[in-house]
């Protein structure tokens, strides 16, 4: 008899991970995230809505607000988008598009979808994508723009540290970084190490400038100064839109920001206006001198309109629904799909024993699932079945999501969405080497919640009724 764990297209054994980190784009996770992604009705109709705002030639229209709760695939689809716009080159050699298309083979709207990745090809674009809350210091003088350029210069290869890698972009605007840089390689056998100590690298810099390129000292010291004003010290929404352009044109391309978790971060400081503020500015100057080269695409756990209400309470600065003319928002559909086709798909020469399987039990199975005091979706027909099995219907989409929703522990008040995910993953290695004909029951569920959401008394209680059924 085969085993349950035979009946999967995915390898139910392996870990799935239920996080997905913005900064962790190595070519290997680009590709296993891309060939893992699950292509669902809504990701269709907001991947739709997204490109096709984005192909315009010219548009104002190029700051997007994604929103879902915490578990919802928000984070994972924003690097989607930007794997699409950016179209990497892959360890497999094929691209980040070749990949994506090999996810369409069930969608509606595989055709356009593809005609759109067609048109993406022909638009070069520089993609930046970090999580904001991680890569701030909460500091007086942090901006959300400095900490944008910041990411944007480490994109283009230079230093970490904003104040060395000013420098090194306003050497290169004006003809000195080469050499600079081969000056560096004849003082220093390590001089990745000086960029990541300012003092240093201002000495090596004053004696390159004084001793190579012909500069006094006052003028050496001027030229460092100008720098640290015009890209760290002095930077607005405007100037840092201006530099942003200017990049564009020497790469002939777009650059896409890609920030996750900007609604906690802008609403992070209670009594102080300052992120939502800047937040407005850079949308709104991208918006009106950006030319559709500049991109502004945030994720939240909000709602554009539900950060606008507290917006509205605090600050009066409900305005920023009008510079976020492209709103996508994910939902708990996108979850019940993802668990579905990603999790339960089942390999296609067992769908015929699932049949038979679900023919000889039907009547069973129709009487165990009609509950009677709660309006919980029974399982009437094989298709149903199919999907869901080891599940029945009402496990995914009512029984468990109402658990999780009315928790006795703590812990169980956050990321709902990815807790179904998780204690579907439990349950399905639990059972993993159990015959086909097994089904998911309530010990099952009780089980896999556990502690943290029943708390240490409930479980002692169990297993001491256990105890003594056994005895």
């Amino acid at each position: 008899m085969p085993k349950l764990k035979d009946l999967f297209s995915l390898n139910i054994e392996q870990d799935i991970n239920l996080v997905i980190k913005a900064d962790d784009q190595s070519i290997a996770q680009v590709e296993k995230e891309i060939s893992e992604y699950i292509v669902t009705e809504e990701i269709e109709k907001l991947l739709e809505e997204f490109l096709e705002s984005y192909i315009l030639t010219s548009t104002e229209k190029t700051n997007v607000w994604l929103s879902g709760f915490f578990g919802s695939g928000k984070s994972y689809f924003a690097k989607m988008i930007g794997y699409l716009v950016g179209n990497p080159k892959l360890q497999s050699g094929l691209t980040a598009h070749d990949r994506f298309r090999e996810r369409l083979n069930a969608s509606t709207k595989k055709d356009f979808i593809e005609g759109r990745l067609s048109a993406l090809e022909k638009i070069k674009a520089e993609v930046v994508i970090f999580e904001i809350i991680k890569d701030s210091s909460y500091s007086e003088n942090e901006t959300i723009q400095k900490i944008m350029l910041k990411k944007l210069f480490q994109k283009l290869g230079y230093a970490e540290d904003l104040n060395v890698s000013s420098i090194e972009y306003d050497l290169e605007k004006h003809g000195y970084y080469n050499d600079f840089k081969a000056y560096l390689r004849q003082k220093n056998p390590d001089p990745e190490r000086i960029m990541d100590n300012q003092g240093v690298f201002r000495k090596y810099l004053i004696d390159y400038l004084t001793n190579k390129a012909g500069f006094s000292s006052e003028d050496a010291k001027d030229f460092l100064q100008s720098a640290l004003q015009n890209y760290s010290k002095e930077l607005t929404p405007d100037s840092f839109t201006k530099i942003c352009l200017e990049i564009s044109n020497k790469i002939k391309g777009r650059i896409v920001f890609i920030i996750d978790e900007i609604g906690s971060f802008v609403t992070s400081q209670r009594d102080d206006n300052r992120y939502l503020t800047q937040l407005q500015g850079i949308s709104e100057s991208f918006s009106k001198n950006g030319k559709g080269k500049l991109w502004l695409i945030v994720t939240s756990q909000e709602k554009l309109d539900q950060i606008s209400q507290v917006i509205e309470k605090k600050n009066n600065l409900s305005k920023i629904i009008d510079r976020f003319p492209i709103s996508l928002d994910l939902t708990s559909k996108n979850v019940d799909e993802v668990v579905r086709k990603r999790m339960l798909e089942k390999k296609t020469e067992k769908i015929s024993d699932l049949e038979s399987l679900f023919n000889s039990k039907k009547g069973n199975i129709q009487t165990i699932t009609d509950i009677k005091k709660v309006t919980y979706p029974k399982t009437e027909n094989f298709d149903s079945f199919k999907d869901y099995y080891p599940f029945f219907t009402y496990h995914i989409q009512r029984l468990i999501p109402d658990l999780i929703q009315s928790p006795t522990g703590s812990d169980y008040a956050q990321a709902n969405e990815r807790k179904l995910i998780s204690i579907v993953d439990t349950i399905l290695k639990r059972l993993k080497d159990e015959e086909y004909t097994r089904c998911v029951n309530l010990v099952d569920v009780f089980d896999s919640l556990g502690v943290k959401y029943f708390g240490s008394g409930v479980i002692e209680h169990i297993s001491n009724l256990d105890k003594g059924f056994e005895n």
